[in-house]
């Protein structure tokens, strides 16, 4: 007997409950592997069981992911696929993919929006840093980095007032940058603040 998998979308993919680790995958998965139908089930699974804890800023997060997909290069490669099948989404067509991404940015800031109250109250300075850099983001992908300036700069005194609370901490961010802040300062140049 004969088993095939090269069909099969999910292939290499790990299952996971966590909505983190599944949005990191199809980050993964789209970006760097040019596999955007995996990668959209897991954006749409992550925004599920995020709703489904109350988690906010991942819900946010996850539209954010979804907006980003729609606009990705990966979805561009696979066009006759999305013209033939549409999206995870309905409402969604590969020809107004573009609007329905602006649609998903306003969304997530809707959703930053009500998850920085509920932050702000448990004095979470390391997911409000997060909060601040992704409405930043988002602000900009909507051609409003003039508007991004003041959250980037949020961004960065959370992270400044995390350290000062949580010293011990490790601020290692990752292969391209040294620490977070030095991200945080490099897109807020990038978005052309002062």
């Amino acid at each position: 007997m004969m088993l095939t998998i090269a069909g099969c979308a999910g292939v290499g993919v790990v299952k996971t409950s966590d909505p983190t680790r599944k949005l990191s995958d199809a980050y993964h998965l789209a970006y760097e592997q040019d596999r955007p139908l995996i990668a959209e089930r897991l954006i749409v699974e992550a925004k599920a069981i995020s709703e489904k804890d109350n988690d906010l800023l991942r819900v946010g997060h996850a539209l954010r992911n979804y907006g980003d997909l729609l606009r990705s290069h990966a979805i561009a490669t696979h066009e006759n696929y999305y013209r033939q099948n549409g999206f995870l989404d309905k409402a969604v067509s590969y020809d107004t993919r573009m609007e329905h991404s602006e649609r998903y940015f306003r969304k997530a800031l809707e959703v930053y929006i009500q998850a920085e109250k509920g932050l702000l109250a448990d004095g979470k300075y390391d997911a409000l840093s997060n909060l601040y850099f992704n409405t930043a983001y988002v602000l900009c992908e909507l051609e409003h980095c003039d508007r991004s300036c003041e959250y980037f700069d949020k961004a960065i005194a959370a992270h400044e007032k995390n350290v000062e609370l949580n010293p011990a901490k490790s601020q290692f961010h990752g292969d391209q940058f040294e620490s977070v802040l030095e991200q945080f300062r490099a897109a807020k140049t990038k978005a052309g603040c002062v």
